[in-house]
């Protein structure tokens, strides 16, 4: 008896589970509006000795709002209500709704319990002057207390709030997003400004939201807002309404309205996020550019350069291009470079390209390279070597072609230009270029500060098959034979093997030779033998016919008589009449080699054929 009697005591001291459900109110009432009344709602019922409430988000959660609004309308039964909340698992629900009683407005609630259906409370309260936030507020505690009644509670503790509440501030002193959201539906162009900058701002930043604010600001007369509109809706992709409003920024006057004019222009010239629209972005471009605004220029002149919009007149492009970089706009020096690429004589001035050298110079790199070709395809020598240096020094794009080639213009040039020359060449070296190692070992060897060590190693890193072996070849004879202080033909020999490796037939005759002599090197006629052979194989068809008799009859080297008749045999097929000649002999007499004077006639013919007329006889 006593444990029943406790267990029912301590139902009674549980407060009970009621759900909150979302205030009806009109549909011209934003979602946003009705959350936070809810939320005030909830505020106001707070009394957690006689409810546990479960927040409308989660009744959102569980319930649905397509389904709340189909069973909750402001027709609803108790019963209906009832049967939603038992489906929540709470006790009860509490149900309220926003209404027009004449002229005037009331909010109204009910309490309803979910086992009987039965309200258990009710009330409602007059809207003061539109100030639905203080009904609310005085609904809450009018419920509670009505609740706290019917189960034997006490009255709420705390004090009943005004029938009454301060006005709302004026429109254009509103100072929060419901406040300003309020403000700007009344057509407070200041408001929907405020408003924007709050939800443009943050936080949370919410640019979807800013965007309509700033439109409708735009609309009542604030078009300095029109461009901001158009901002915010890019933001969250929508190009189509964005294009709109900075169409209408275009036009009305405002000091960044030619800005406006430009964005407008580029998205429809590039089509994004919408179609394409050349003949609408030309006629904004030129209303940008006629006042002064690059990005307008840039577009109007692309639309010359194409024949888009406008006649085709690559002049007319690069005068409106050319002024805007001039002007330091970075992105029309991009173009005008891109324009440079396949310009020919006439298309652009000097003028116009000079403009590239100080964008260039002051960081714009992507502009050096392209530029300081169509210099020097444009005969501008001189900003060609600038362009080039300043790109080279400072690792433009196509850095390697940037030092490269003005390395070679500027030894070209001569004179107090070569040393620069020979570091720009230097740097295409290390960057990979072959080539320029070797101009720029030649470069340095004529300077009166030669270093001998640095030249070899560019030497033999730029001696490879390639047009510049015949380069590696002639500085290598200038070490043997002396350039100013250089002399070295330990080095040079170095440079000729290096060559002769790399396919440069006289390369290996000097080796050959500095071999076979023994002044640079200890003799060594095996190893002379074996650049003579490639020299031989390289094309120096002169070394053939001796060598091989050398091997054969092992004059200085080891006899062998099968690599002998092998070199001829090469030679021959190579085209070297001496060698075709020397084995036809052979095999006419049977030297090293079966006798066959079938085959022996047939090399001679072939001999003839070289150029070798005593084989013809």
């Amino acid at each position: 008896m006593f444990g029943a009697l406790a267990l029912s005591a301590l139902l009674a001291a549980t407060p009970q589970k009621f759900a909150i459900l979302d205030i009806e109110v009109g549909k011209d009432v934003s979602v946003t509006e009705r959350a936070a009344l809810t939320d005030a709602l909830a505020s106001a019922l707070h009394d957690p000795e006689a409810f546990d409430l479960v927040a409308t988000r989660d009744v959102n959660a569980l319930l649905g709002l397509q389904l709340q609004k189909q069973v909750l309308g402001s027709s609803a039964e108790s019963g209906d209500v009832a049967q939603v909340a038992q489906g929540l698992g709470a006790d009860g629900a509490i149900a309220t709704s926003v209404g027009k009683v004449g002229e005037g407005l009331v909010v109204s609630g009910r309490i309803i319990e979910t086992k009987t259906a039965r309200v258990i409370a009710r009330s409602t309260v007059p809207v003061p002057g539109n100030n639905v936030l203080s009904a609310i507020q005085r609904l809450g505690y009018e419920l509670r207390k009505e609740y706290r009644a019917s189960v034997n509670m006490a009255p709420p503790k705390d004090e009943p709030p005004p029938t009454a509440a301060p006005a709302p501030p004026p429109p254009d002193q509103c100072a929060s997003v419901s406040e300003c959201d309020l403000a700007c539906r009344t057509s407070s162009a200041i408001a929907c400004v405020k408003l924007g900058n709050m939800l443009a701002e943050g936080p949370p930043k919410d640019p979807g939201r800013a965007a309509p604010a700033f439109e409708r600001a735009c609309e009542l007369g604030e078009t300095a807002q029109c461009a901001p509109a158009a901002e915010a809706y890019l933001t969250v992709g929508l190009s189509t309404p964005a294009v709109r409003l900075l169409q209408r920024a275009c036009l009305s006057g405002e000091v960044d309205g030619p800005k406006s004019c430009a964005k407008a222009a580029d998205i429809l010239w590039e089509g994004k996020g919408l179609m394409r629209d050349a003949v609408s972005a030309v006629a904004l471009a030129k209303r940008a550019c006629d006042a002064k605004q690059p990005q307008g220029c840039v577009i109007l002149g692309y639309a010359h350069a194409k024949g888009e919009g406008v006649p085709k007149d690559r002049k007319k492009a690069a005068e409106l291009i050319s002024s805007a970089c001039g002007a330091g706009d970075d992105a029309a020096c991009t173009a005008l470079a891109d324009l440079a690429k396949d310009a020919k004589a006439g298309d652009i001035t000097k003028e116009q390209l000079d403009t590239l050298g100080p964008a260039c110079e002051r960081g714009l790199l992507p502009v050096c390279v392209p530029g300081a070709d169509a210099a020097q395809r444009l005969e501008n020598p001189e900003l060609a070597l600038r362009m080039y240096r300043h790109g080279c020094q400072h690792d433009a794009p196509d850095n390697t072609r940037a030092c490269d080639v003005g390395g070679q213009l500027f030894i070209a040039k001569g004179g107090e230009s070569v040393p620069v020359g020979a570091e720009l060449s230097r740097k295409a070296c290390t960057l990979g270029s072959s080539d320029a190692c070797v101009r720029a070992a030649v470069a340095e060897s004529f300077l009166p500060d030669a270093q001998l060590q640095r030249i070899s190693e560019l030497l033999l890193k730029g001696c490879v098959p390639g047009p510049m072996l015949e380069e590696c070849f002639k500085t290598g004879q200038a070490l043997v034979t002396g350039r100013g202080q250089l002399k070295d033909p330990k080095a040079a020999l170095a440079v000729f093997e290096k060559a002769c490796t790399s396919g440069h037939a006289p390369s290996c005759r000097s080796a050959a030779t500095s071999y076979r002599i023994g002044t640079t090197v200890k003799k060594d006629n095996e190893r002379s033998a074996d650049f003579t052979e490639l020299a031989c194989k390289n094309g120096l068809a002169a070394e053939c016919v001796p060598l091989a008799e050398m091997i054969e009859d092992g004059r200085g080297v080891k006899r062998n008589e099968k690599r002998a008749i092998g070199i001829l045999e090469t030679s021959c097929n190579a085209g070297v009449g001496g060698a075709c000649a020397a084995l036809a002999l052979r095999y006419e007499l049977g030297k090293n080699v079966p006798e066959n004077p079938a085959k022996a006639a047939e090399l001679k013919k072939k001999a003839c054929s070289a150029g070798q007329q005593d084989a013809c006889k």
